[in-house]
């Protein structure tokens, strides 16, 4: 069984969570690209640290002003088409979000159904055994009374068959259990332990 404890943080692990989140990273920075696609863009230094020679021109000439407007206004022409696109590129990022949100909820109710399952097939494995070591008892009881010409034949393989039935279901429950361990360490997005 896993120790009490286990930080929420081993689920970053997953492939599926890391996904969802570099999804939403991705749509973050987009979201920032079409923010920037509201302002003006020009070159304002060369090489070297140097002023352009658009950037001279806008303080030495009328015409400078009127390529300076040209570029201000550029954003404001195509207005209506980076604000719809804007808007689109926002929504995309609400729905990555949500995705990133669903997938860590599922991976939490994966982790919590493993541990319950967990739990649930330790006690019925307990019970099986229990019952299958008493199993045993009868079968012996009743070989020993048909040996001994008091038992009869029904009964004994009627005890045999019971223990063989409460084999197969404890060899069952092994395997769940060893299925559930699986799934865990899947939930978990690996192993539990601290690494040496």
């Amino acid at each position: 069984m896993p120790p009490a404890g286990l930080p929420s943080e081993l689920l970053l692990r997953r492939p599926d969570i890391l996904e969802a989140e570099r999804r939403f990273a991705a749509s973050g920075s987009l979201v920032k690209q079409a923010k920037l696609a509201f302002y003006p863009s020009f070159p304002i230094t060369a090489r070297g640290g140097t002023t352009t020679d658009s950037l001279r021109q806008i303080f030495n000439s009328d015409f400078g002003v009127w390529s300076l407007a040209g570029s201000v206004a550029q954003p404001i022409w195509r207005g209506g088409a980076i604000r719809s696109e804007y808007e689109r590129i926002k929504i995309d990022d609400r729905l990555q979000l949500a995705a990133l949100q669903s997938t860590v909820l599922k991976a939490f109710g994966e982790v919590e159904q493993a541990l319950v399952a967990e739990r649930y097939l330790v006690a019925r494995e307990a019970a099986v055994t229990k019952a299958l070591k008493a199993s045993i008892a009868s079968v012996e009881a009743a070989r020993e009374d048909y040996a001994g010409g008091t038992g009869d034949a029904l009964t004994l393989i009627t005890a045999q068959s019971g223990r063989i039935g409460l084999a197969s279901q404890l060899v069952t429950l092994h395997r769940l259990h060893l299925d559930n361990r699986i799934t865990l360490h899947l939930a978990l997005g690996g192993d539990y332990r601290p690494r040496k």
